[in-house]
């Protein structure tokens, strides 16, 4: 029965959306600090990207396994591919010079120094 069920459930795992993960941001008096839950991750799958106002964190995952007996006459190959992403806004613009990030035990963390936000041109013209 097992092996039924197993079959109706991998086909369709794909076709549901990813599962986003968990992010919380909160403010210091120095810095905004940005703490993302990524269990199971390596440090090589997370990207970050700075977006003028906010951050873009992605997650990619990419997996292949091969499993051979020659005495069955047994082969399967599977691939299998999968990416997330969260934007963070920020109530300014900032310069990622003085950002630092760290993972550890499943969380990564990214301190922006309050100091290195950058004033944003308006676009609109004063009149006098």
């Amino acid at each position: 029965m097992n092996t039924f069920d197993d079959f109706f459930k991998e086909p369709f795992a794909n076709l549901l959306p990813a599962q986003s993960f968990r992010v919380d941001l909160y403010e210091t008096d120095v810095a905004f600090i940005v703490e993302a839950e990524l269990p199971g991750v390596t440090k090589d799958q997370i990207k970050v990207e700075p977006l003028g106002d906010g951050l873009r964190i992605s997650i990619e995952s990419k997996s292949y396994e091969e499993e051979r007996n020659d005495k069955q006459k047994f082969y399967k190959q599977e691939r299998s591919y999968s990416s997330t992403s969260r934007i963070i806004k920020l109530p300014y613009h900032f310069s990622m010079e003085n950002v630092k990030g760290k993972y550890a035990n499943g969380i990564l963390e990214i301190k922006i120094p309050k100091d290195d936000r950058i004033q944003e041109d308006s676009s609109y013209l004063p009149i006098d």
